[in-house]
């Protein structure tokens, strides 16, 4: 789907997308991705099309090819479908920094576990003190699940700020850290 439109310029939305994946039979519905997932890997396959980064173009396109080739074989193109699938749960890393939206609010947090049965991302996040970007990790790990679509983006991890708070080092986001989960927010229409 991404390669055919990327090399089509007729690009099929995540939500074209997230409905050709749902109306596949062989695909249980644990298998079933979500748009912002959708969204998040094309994004990520783009930029790295873009970068010529892309890892195994030569793999997709082959199974694209093949899939066209025998549009009968409905059993390539099911393949194919849950492989896209089960890249967007892959497309989280266990370690990585991202932002979460949790109760009107932003928070900075490490993934801790994903489970691709049921998409769900376990991080465990720091909470805010002494201004905009300051934060600390809490005095109780804050370990929680989030769907798909709580994930805003992945960030680029904090910096110490010699501070202490409650007995804890505070760290903060560079500006253009807060530029980008600002725009994750305004991408979803959530305002803080």
């Amino acid at each position: 789907m991404f390669l055919d439109g990327e090399a089509s310029n007729n690009k099929m939305s995540a939500e074209q997308a997230v409905q050709n994946i749902r109306t596949m039979k062989k695909l249980a519905v644990d298998e079933y991705v979500k748009v912002s997932q959708v969204k998040s890997l094309f994004s990520r396959w783009a930029k790295k099309l873009k970068l010529g980064t892309l890892e195994k173009l030569e793999d997709i396109q082959e199974s694209e090819e093949d899939a066209s080739e025998d549009e009968s074989d409905d059993g390539q193109y099911h393949d194919d479908i849950a492989r896209e699938s089960s890249e967007l749960i892959k497309a989280m890393n266990v370690d990585e920094w991202v932002a979460v939206f949790y109760e009107a609010n932003w928070y900075p947090g490490i993934v801790q576990n994903v489970s691709g049965s049921d998409g769900v991302v376990y991080v465990v996040c720091m909470v805010r003190c002494m201004g905009e970007n300051f934060f600390r990790w809490p005095d109780r790990e804050d370990l929680l699940d989030y769907t798909m679509d709580d994930i805003l983006c992945t960030i680029d991890p904090p910096e110490p700020s010699g501070q202490f708070h409650r007995g804890s080092p505070v760290l903060f986001f560079a500006r253009d850290v807060l530029e980008k989960v600002d725009a994750e927010l305004s991408k979803k229409n959530l305002n803080i």
